[in-house]
């Protein structure tokens, strides 16, 4: 199924909000800023089922890394959320999980996100 996802600018311009809906109907935001003390991206992102991950991470060439560690019921984790910048119209968002430190990793999705014609 396809979802959607609108991005823009907030609060003069300091952060990236995005607005998305999944294939299966459930929604969420994330809210993405620089920290210029840590020289960091970070990324807080929030879900309609009451999901919240806290990404930070930078840019590597043109490709945003994000990681974070996570804990769900019990079962800690680290999450690596990749965009990649494919063209002018298209990014590219995977993202891997890993239960042994970084030893293994298992992809949790690859999206592909295509502009809609005649948007800004």
């Amino acid at each position: 199924m396809v979802g959607s996802s609108s991005i823009q600018k907030i609060l003069d311009d300091c952060v990236v909000l995005e607005n998305w809906t999944g294939g299966r109907g459930n929604t969420g935001k994330s809210f993405n800023i620089y920290d210029s003390n840590t020289k960091k991206w970070e990324q807080y992102w929030v879900d309609s089922n009451g999901g919240r991950i806290f990404f930070s991470g930078h840019l590597n060439g043109t490709t945003m890394d994000y990681y974070a560690d996570t804990d769900e019921n019990g079962k800690k984790a680290t999450r690596h959320l990749q965009f990649f910048n494919v063209g002018p119209d298209e990014v590219r968002q995977f993202s891997q999980r890993s239960e042994d430190g970084g030893k293994t990793w298992s992809v949790e999705y690859d999206f592909s996100y295509h502009r809609k014609k005649g948007a800004d």
